[in-house]
């Protein structure tokens, strides 16, 4: 009996000493997490990264580093951050520098090198500013940012570090000045309203299970839109409507889902008109007729933003907008009705697969700094930015949408789709670029593509050819009036060949040649049409609806003309004769 007693002592003790020390370990896990993390070895040294206390700051017109974290991933990365400052040595801090207003001017002032020297004072920290379109192109040409591209310690084109569309948002050939790591982009899709679905026979996942087949198209969104769109009292008119989009978001993915937009860039960096493309003049007509049989009508007196509060008050099936909880101030929580969250359908000629439009956050280093400054900065932030080293760091973006929806197929079935086919708003990046005005007057009647293509292909022109590096601003004193009006007269040319070559191919399922955008004799080699050859120059439509018409109109008119002649020579006659007399 006692040495049954001093077995159960001996095993509970035993017992307790290791529950005590799994619990000791996972405390000590508790206050570092990271205590197994793999430290990133200098290949110069041999030693771990030492930056030597340098002070790097990332700044932005929006972030309060005061803000303390919510959710568990943000804590977790927080700490990782810390972790990570820590053991480089390093101190880097993203926060707000100036206000939305001024912020743009000041980010231009610190990339110049006489400005921080001598009126701000030389800081000691390095910045990296995070920007936006407004002034993207115009540091390029100015040569404000620093080229990335010689920068051979970093691979910016690793995808789970870096957002590839921020890298490639800035490039011209092998360069490139922008890069970005943020994945949490408020992406464009389509809202759609389940119990609207149920009323007309199905199912509030029919959707998902079209996205996920690959049928989700074109097609079978407009057929869907001819089902819920009624003339309920048989008047004529319409009173119940399929959709209430936001007309950009609308347009912009029209286009994206065809494969096409309306300026595109080739492998160069040279920007170019699109809107000749047959791709982008299919989409405009799809989008036209889309947009006039089942878009719910602006009242006179609404805001553009109606759609939305519309949608939400479940008076349509379909909004087309962002993933966001407060779209234009309209909160989807407030939604009576469940809804969805699924991609733009696909279009006829949008290779296969469903795309989505982005426009990036993109950051950029000032280009007076030395070479080993910015060495140092990128490779400082590429670790910084190495994700959390857990089994969900590289999903952990996702969960910061969920509270953005009601199912969990969002954001593990849409957005992972989405995150994959990310296309570049690349229009946004050309200053004054007359993109809404196009699509307004497009999609509401005003003019076709065609017109609204002849009446603006000049102020395009010069848009892009400032944006094609031509104006340099350091080069731009040397170049003639001549010399820019030539320019502007080749970029001209081009665009009326591609135009032409477009208009020679019809509207079937084989697929366009894309344009060489290696080649680029095209950019300067095409001979100066006269104006009779020229195709800018207007000249009255005729009226003739077929060849003979127009055949009989010559005929005429040859007519006309050797009656005059001959009129005029039995003139000359009489008047020879009266001098004889």
């Amino acid at each position: 009996m006692i040495k049954q007693r001093i077995s159960f002592f001996i095993f509970s003790f035993t017992l307790l000493f290791f529950i005590s020390g799994c619990a000791s370990t996972k405390q000590v896990d508790e206050e570092n997490p990271f205590a197994d993390a793999e430290v990133k070895i200098n290949p110069n040294t041999k030693k771990p990264y030492d930056f030597e206390g340098m002070n790097i700051v990332i700044g932005d017109w929006y972030t309060n580093p005061e803000l303390e974290p919510k959710s568990t991933e943000q804590k977790m990365l927080k700490a990782w951050h810390e972790w990570t400052t820590a053991t480089y040595n390093v101190n880097i801090i993203q926060k707000k520098l100036w206000g939305a207003n001024g912020y743009f001017q000041m980010v231009k002032n610190y990339c110049v090198k006489d400005y921080v020297e001598e009126v701000a004072g030389n800081p000691d920290e390095s910045y990296v500013f995070i920007i936006d379109e407004s002034i993207a192109q115009q540091g390029v040409r100015a040569g404000l940012f620093y080229d990335l591209s010689t920068i051979s310690n970093i691979s910016y084109f690793d995808s789970v570090k870096y957002n590839q569309n921020a890298v490639n948002r800035l490039g011209r050939g092998h360069s490139f000045y922008s890069f970005g790591w943020e994945k949490n982009e408020n992406l464009p899709g389509v809202y759609f309203n389940k119990r609207i679905l149920q009323e007309h026979g199905y199912t509030s996942e029919y959707l998902y299970d079209l996205q996920a087949q690959g049928k989700w198209t074109w097609k079978n969104f407009e057929n869907l839109c001819k089902k819920f769109t009624k003339d309920t009292d048989y008047d004529g008119d319409t009173d119940i409507w399929a959709m209430s989009s936001d007309m950009n978001d609308f347009s912009e993915l029209c286009l994206a889902s065809n494969g096409t937009s309306l300026v595109r860039k080739d492998v160069n960096g040279i920007y170019y008109n699109n809107l000749v493309s047959s791709k982008t003049s299919e989409a405009f007509t799809w989008m036209h007729d889309m947009w006039k049989k089942y878009q719910y009508p602006k009242g006179k007196n609404d805001n553009d933003d109606y759609c939305y509060n519309v949608f939400i008050k479940g008076k349509t099936a379909f909004l087309v907008g962002h993933q966001d909880k407060s779209i234009a101030n309209h909160s989807l929580q407030n939604m009576m009705d469940d809804y969805g969250f699924i991609c733009f359908p696909m279009g006829p000629r949008g290779d296969n697969q469903y795309n989505t439009v982005v426009n990036p956050k993109i950051a950029i280093i000032p280009s007076w700094y030395s070479h080993s400054r910015v060495e140092k900065i990128a490779k400082a932030l590429d670790l910084y930015l190495t994700p959390v080293p857990t089994n969900s760091a590289y999903d952990a973006w996702k969960k910061n949408y969920v509270s953005l929806f009601r199912d969990a197929r969002s954001s593990s079935e849409t957005l992972e789709i989405m995150g994959e086919n990310k296309i570049s708003n690349v229009h946004l990046l050309i200053k004054d670029f007359p993109a809404h005005e196009i699509i307004n007057n497009v999609l509401t009647g005003v003019n076709t593509l065609e017109e609204e293509n002849y009446f603006k292909k000049m102020a395009i022109a010069l848009l892009l050819d400032e944006n094609n590096n031509f104006g340099k601003l350091d080069d731009y004193e040397k170049i003639t009036e001549k010399e820019y009006k030539e320019h502007i007269e080749r970029e001209l040319k081009l665009y009326e060949e591609l135009k032409q070559n477009e208009q020679s191919v019809t509207f079937g399922d084989e697929e366009l040649p894309e344009i060489d955008s290696k080649d680029t004799s095209a950019y300067t080699t095409l001979p100066v049409l006269t104006d009779s050859e020229n195709p800018d120059v207007y000249t009255e439509p005729s009226e003739t609806s077929d060849g003979e018409d127009e055949k009989s109109l010559k005929e005429q008119t040859d007519s006309e003309q050797d009656d005059k002649k001959a009129g005029k020579k039995k003139k000359n006659k009489k008047s020879k004769k009266a001098q004889v007399d």
